[in-house]
């Protein structure tokens, strides 16, 4: 289990304000009071589905009020609390939500406005909860995707729009596919941020621990990283349908990388569509991954279609440690045919 001081650093947030019809213009203070383990300041999660908040930590207390998806809930302390294998809860203004379907925001200051963008692009990942693309580069043009907090997107040109405002254009691989989000919501990933971690040891794995829905990183014997996660499992529908995609165990290694996938499947699989996934390390030719998530924060439990769910910076840790290094200028890189990548021992 996560210490609390070590869930605050990597999800706790401070802001201003919440709830507000444009996420960009939420203003934010320092991480360094929850960092030292107090409760001073506020923070901020996103609801991903519907959620209930409570008069106390617990299902089984009496319900205040209901939040839908995609609101904004200004969030006081975080505590465990109850049995079960999440016991993370966040305390609002009028009781209690639980953690899983409230994904916390990281402080930001507005994007520097990144103008030249290279021939090939660059990568960008949104920062504010939410934006919503679009097909031209003005907030009146066809909606494409609602893009979310934490999800990686390869920006291929910049445009200023009549009104005065700029707009990136994203490039989508999955479906071939070019819309426009607004510069506003997204920080340009410069290359020395995907800096390899400790690329001189050759000595690296990644366990997985399936019953304990944990993950480790070793350097030799030494363990350097752990996160919980959310691996694969097997589905029932409502039609009598069973679906089986429970993580595969045994030896595999990295075979691609990539800084952001276009997942989905419309129409199958529960109709599943999330563009711009952060951190992909794939390790299967069936394209299982280890990848970031950002329409859950549900870990230590089955709840994906195959691939290792982890927290978008843990992916991107992942992701930078290990061998051998992916270049920036690229979507995706392969290594099938490259000795010695790191194993992936899955069990």
């Amino acid at each position: 289990m996560l210490s609390r001081r070590r869930f605050l650093q990597a999800a706790g947030a401070c802001i201003l304000g919440a709830r507000l019809p444009d996420p960009a213009s939420l203003s934010f203070l320092s991480l360094a009071s929850l960092r030292q383990g107090t409760t001073d300041d506020v923070f901020i999660g996103r609801t991903v589905d519907y959620v209930g908040m409570f008069d106390r930590p617990s299902y089984s207390a009496n319900k205040v009020r209901g939040f839908g998806a995609d609101e904004l809930i200004v969030l006081y302390e975080v505590l465990e609390a109850g049995g079960g294998y999440n016991r993370i809860w966040y305390r609002g203004d009028e009781g209690y939500v639980h953690s899983a379907n409230v994904v916390p925001m990281h402080p930001y200051t507005a994007p520097s406005l990144v103008r030249d963008v290279s021939e090939w692009g660059v990568w960008a990942q949104l920062v504010s909860p939410w934006s919503d693309s679009r097909a031209e580069p003005r907030p009146d043009a066809d909606f494409m995707y609602r893009l979310y907090y934490a999800s990686v997107h390869r920006v291929v040109q910049v445009q200023q729009a009549e009104g005065g405002g700029w707009w990136y254009q994203i490039s989508d691989p999955r479906y071939s596919e070019l819309y426009w989000a607004q510069a506003a919501h997204l920080r340009v990933i410069a290359p020395e941020e995907l800096a390899p971690i400790h690329p001189e040891v050759e000595d690296k794995r990644i366990e997985v621990n399936l019953a304990a829905q944990w993950l480790f990183a070793y350097e030799g014997d030494v363990e350097v990283f752990q996160t919980r996660i959310a691996s694969g499992k097997t589905f029932y529908w409502e039609d009598g349908t069973v679906d089986c995609f429970e993580t595969p165990t045994g030896a595999h290694r990295v075979l691609l990388k990539a800084p952001a996938r276009h997942m989905g499947s419309r129409g199958t699989l529960g109709g599943f569509d999330y563009p711009g996934v952060p951190w992909c390390t794939f390790f299967t030719e069936a394209g299982l991954a280890i990848h970031g998530t950002y329409w859950h924060n549900d870990y230590g439990a089955k709840r994906s279609h195959g691939c290792i769910n982890v927290r978008p910076e843990d992916a991107f840790w992942i992701y930078r440690w290990t061998n051998p290094e992916a270049p920036y200028e690229s979507e995706i890189t392969s290594y099938g045919a490259v000795p010695n990548t790191t194993p992936i021992y899955v069990f």
